[in-house]
């Protein structure tokens, strides 16, 4: 009985080990560059404040180009009001490869390629996106 103990609680140790060496990403927000033509550009040096209630409108046919010294694991968009079909892409190789299709919940977290330091946000359509 007493080795049954032992060899239990030797598994648990094994199990939770993987969980307490993992770490939280590196918050990078405040290092990336966002980029946009048109209206909206003043917004963009608030939006990296971490602060989601901070927003901006990208217009149709419009794109945020985000860009960043370190590699993104991730982005999360919030919209505003409703949500717009929007498409998000990856430099990989000098060419851009969309990773996902936005825009059918109010707020979307994507897992980007591993590796990207430049992303793009793009409005395909005619009508105006407010995301932050």
């Amino acid at each position: 009985m007493k080795i049954a103990r032992i060899l239990l609680l030797a598994l648990l140790c094994c199990l939770a080990l993987p969980a307490a060496m993992a770490q939280e990403a590196a918050d990078i927000t405040k290092s990336c560059t966002l980029t946009s033509a048109g209206k909206g550009k003043g917004q963009l040096q608030r939006m990296r404040d971490r602060d989601y209630d901070t927003g901006m409108k990208l217009a149709g046919g419009k794109e945020l180009l985000i860009e960043s010294r370190e590699p993104v694991s991730g982005v999360m968009i919030k919209y505003y009001l409703t949500p717009v079909a929007l498409e998000l892409q990856a430099e990989r190789d000098g060419a851009w490869e969309k990773v996902a299709d936005l825009g059918l919940h109010l707020s979307d977290w994507v897992a980007v390629p591993e590796g990207t330091t430049r992303l793009r946000l793009l409005n395909g359509g005619e009508t105006s996106a407010s995301v932050a």
